[in-house]
């Protein structure tokens, strides 16, 4: 999508955007892609930088109201909602991927797609549901593209007593343990356990994002919870197991 002229994404434009950016270097490009792209990377990558017109907005208005004026014509609003999302979906990202640098693209790629998308949104539908779902699909080319699950970290807690299941297990972050157990779990189950037990979502909204019954997530939740239990137990056995004999041959 070419523009007539090249787009400036200096101050002015950012202004225009919506944003107000301190520091940031002036560069001129002529997509407006580009310009979109350039625009949401900097404000997930360095928020210090950028003061949103109007942020305060999210803490009266809901986001399907901020979307709604959007689609009236003030496409600078959806800084707004950039703002209001960044940190969970790229902590939602981050637990699918493992790696900070995919994330971080895959954050911005997110809300593109959203961005692109919005006139689809349908207000009966949370759109903090609407965007995880773009994010989980995302998530999952990702991986179908490289053929590799990779290691999560997860805190689990019980949904009768809603303490933790298991230790902290950030001692463990980088373990084989973890990487071998998560091996094991889908990533529709890896993504049931991420909502509900690190960003404590409530089963009918993960119902909506992965269009699944809530009741039976909700015995799926347990059950998987359970899965990976036995899995870093076995693996992480296997570690003790390993270390003792190394120890035993002197190594």
């Amino acid at each position: 999508m070419k523009t007539g002229k090249p787009l400036d994404t200096g101050r002015a434009a950012f202004c225009l955007a919506g944003v107000e950016c301190r520091g940031f270097e002036t560069k001129r490009i002529t997509s407006a892609v580009e310009f979109f792209l350039c625009w949401l990377s900097h404000v997930l990558l360095h928020p210090s930088l950028f003061t949103v017109k109007g942020v305060e907005k999210m803490d009266q208005q809901s986001p399907e109201q901020v979307v709604n004026t959007i689609l009236k014509g003030n496409a600078d609003e959806y800084a707004c909602l950039v703002q209001r999302f960044q940190s969970p979906i790229f902590r939602y990202c981050y637990h699918m991927l493992g790696h900070r640098e995919e994330a971080e693209d895959a954050s911005q790629e997110v809300f593109w797609k959203a961005y692109r998308h919005l006139k689809t949104y349908k207000p009966d539908v949370p759109f903090a549901a609407w965007l995880y779902k773009i994010a989980y699909h995302h998530c999952i080319d990702v991986l179908r593209k490289r053929k590799l699950s990779t290691f999560l970290p997860l805190f689990f807690r019980s949904e009768k007593q809603h303490s933790p299941v298991d230790q902290h297990i950030e001692d463990v972050y980088f373990s084989e343990a973890v990487y071998l157990s998560m091996m094991k779990l889908s990533a529709e189950e890896r993504t049931l356990l991420i909502l509900r037990g690190v960003e404590e979502k409530p089963f009918d909204e993960i119902s909506m994002i992965l269009k699944k019954n809530a009741a039976s997530l909700r015995k799926k939740y347990e059950r998987t919870a359970a899965k990976f239990r036995l899995y870093y137990s076995q693996a992480k056995g296997g570690e003790e197991k390993n270390e003792t004999e190394a120890c035993r041959m002197g190594y």
